[in-house]
């Protein structure tokens, strides 16, 4: 009995130890992106690209988000990036207007084609008033065999209603 309680307490550990040595390309640290929303706008949030540098494809898995209180993630997609002119960073709406025709793939499962940028978009809910900020977010993927977890260092912060000090 103890041997298998402690295999099951080794197993649930290495599931929540995945290695962050994983090749995928998250970008540099950078500015959060931000702006003034009105409560129950959407809004398109995009200013994160990664990239697969390598000759295998990479499945996501997943994407860990802590959405503050006053924003709910409705969805996040991929964006191939390969024949796309122009991206968003924050836009109301979603689509954002200048990409309405490219492919937005859900991210769970999704594959990233080999040595191909992407663009991560969420679709964000303004749901309640006050400064809220999502500084980062984490993509749970695999390849060859292993599974990784990338902090992608891209933010988001948004105000409610439009005050004067979002920046």
């Amino acid at each position: 009995m103890a041997a298998a309680l402690a295999a099951v307490i080794l197993w649930i550990a290495g599931c929540q130890m995945l290695a962050t040595d994983g090749p995928l390309m998250t970008g540099q640290d950078r500015t959060t992106s931000y702006g003034s929303w009105d409560v129950g706008s959407v809004l398109s949030f995009g200013s994160s690209k990664i990239r697969n540098p390598t000759d295998s494809p990479i499945r996501l898995v997943d994407v860990i988000a802590d959405p503050p209180d006053g924003l709910v993630v409705k969805a996040i997609y991929v964006v191939d990036l390969t024949d796309v002119q122009e991206t968003s960073g924050l836009a109301t709406g979603f689509p954002p207007p200048n990409q309405a025709g490219d492919t937005f793939t859900p991210v769970d499962g999704a594959t990233l084609r080999a040595n191909t940028w992407y663009q991560v978009m969420f679709m964000v809910e303004v749901v309640k008033q006050g400064r809220w900020t999502m500084p980062s977010y984490d993509l749970v993927y695999e390849t060859e065999g292993r599974e990784y977890r990338a902090t992608a260092p891209h933010g988001l912060r948004v105000c409610s209603p439009q005050p004067t000090d979002c920046a």
